[in-house]
């Protein structure tokens, strides 16, 4: 069981200064670290991903970086049965790459309206346009809130709302064209669902703006809904940027502390606001059509998405629990799962208990820790503090210690594994 230091990405939507779990994490993993109030800290990556690699931290100069480490010994590290799935005839990943990558999200500004495309389409994108799309693997993804709230948009949803939503709002049916509203009101399908967001998103810039000020000018001047809400401060975030209108069309989600999402390959999203921990394949491949000053690729985004039409509750990922004090989340893929390790007072009155070994190489990470609480893990006692990441070999059992004997410690942590369905 090894401590790391991992890195932070200062993207713009992310919490500024000591209001970001990322700043607070990182700088108890590194005390030399200097958090400044006006700068914003979005994205903690804990993995082998060569855009913001993890070390392991030790006395010597210079640190080790995780993917040597897991290179030296893959078997041992990494775990036979792992190595023998993702390494064979694979030229996606490097000896010594975790399948999966980690992060740490603290998010004050919508992310764009995106998707990430499936494997195949990934090795094309890759291939043709290099520059924006840097990975030829897929990334699948999955979130679990860690704040009180966090808000999502997330997979279209039910045709009465998406339809009622219309009835509503004249704009999305200016920006959607009457036509293609009519369609889908007659036929209620997927390819007229796809054929309203299309020409929704591919309106001209003059069209979005008179539409985005007509639609603001008449919600200034009532009580707002919720959506109507959320529509404003999209619109104040990002103005004239038709991703605002995507809110009509995209369940909004708002997850409790522990709820999770799972979205696997062409699902639309964006992530609103809140803290979460994020698991993804070991790729960085976003395709982009909203909500956002980045390079855009409507088409690509347009032709690849799920439009299957669910309601919020469908669009999450429920959890196994494993037992009183660990909750499983296990997607329909092979490169990650994560844990959920939630441990309360009542369950170390002995002083002591056992995070039970996966059959992989881990990431664990302390969101919540009490004073005087210990990992022993190989004889080693390791501190539990907020903020500390470890990555654990391939079948290592790990204790959490309560040296205060008050039986009054209480740790939250997350755990992310290779897990081959």
């Amino acid at each position: 069981m090894h401590r790391l230091n991992c890195n932070v990405q200062r993207y713009g939507w992310g919490r500024r200064g000591l209001e970001s779990k990322v700043a607070v994490f990182k700088k108890s993993q590194d005390p030399s670290f200097e958090i400044k109030e006006s700068e914003t800290y979005a994205e903690l990556w804990m993995g082998t991903h060569p855009n913001c690699p993890s070390t392991i931290r030790t006395t010597a100069e210079p640190a080790q970086p995780l993917v040597d480490y897991i290179k030296s010994n893959p078997e041992k590290t990494l775990g036979h049965q792992i190595v023998n799935h993702f390494y064979s005839n694979n030229d996606i990943l490097r000896s010594g790459d975790l399948p999966f990558l980690f992060k740490v999200l603290s998010i004050n500004q919508a992310l764009s309206i995106q998707a990430h495309p499936n494997k195949n389409l990934a090795a094309q994108l890759n291939k043709t346009d290099p520059k924006n799309y840097p990975d030829s693997n897929h990334k699948p993804e999955m979130l679990i809130a860690i704040s009180e709230q966090f808000d999502a948009l997330c997979g279209f949803r039910p045709i009465d709302q998406i339809l009622d939503n219309f009835e509503k709002y004249q704009e999305l049916v200016n920006l959607c064209t009457r036509e293609n509203y009519d369609s889908l009101k007659k036929f209620k399908s997927q390819a007229q669902l796809k054929s309203c967001f299309s020409s929704l998103m591919s309106q001209s810039e003059q069209m979005i703006a008179e539409q985005l000020q007509s639609l603001r000018s008449k919600i200034d001047q009532k009580n707002p809904s919720n959506l109507e809400s959320l529509f404003v401060t999209l619109n104040d975030q990002y103005q004239n940027d038709v991703g605002c209108f995507s809110i009509f069309l995209l369940n909004l989600i708002c997850l409790r502390k522990g709820e999770a999402i799972f979205l696997s390959a062409n699902v639309p999203h964006a992530y609103l606001s809140g803290d979460g921990v994020e698991c993804m394949a070991c790729s960085d491949n976003v395709v982009r059509a909203g909500l956002t000053p980045k390079f855009k690729d409507v088409k690509i985004l347009c032709d690849m998405l799920d439009y299957s039409m669910k309601t919020s509750e469908e669009n999450k990922l429920r959890g196994l629990e494993l037992c009183d004090y660990v909750t499983s989340y296990r997607p329909s893929v092979d490169e990650f799962s994560v844990q959920d390790i939630n441990v309360k007072s009542v369950h170390l009155t002995k002083g002591r208990l056992e995070i039970p070994a996966v059959e992989s190489g881990s990431i664990l990470i302390v969101t919540q820790s009490t004073d005087g609480l210990f990992f022993q893990c190989d004889g080693n006692k390791l501190d539990a503090k907020v903020g500390f990441v470890y990555y654990i070999d391939c079948g290592k059992t790990v204790y959490l210690l309560d040296e205060m004997g008050n039986c009054e410690g209480s740790l939250r942590a997350f755990r992310a594994f290779c897990d081959i369905k």
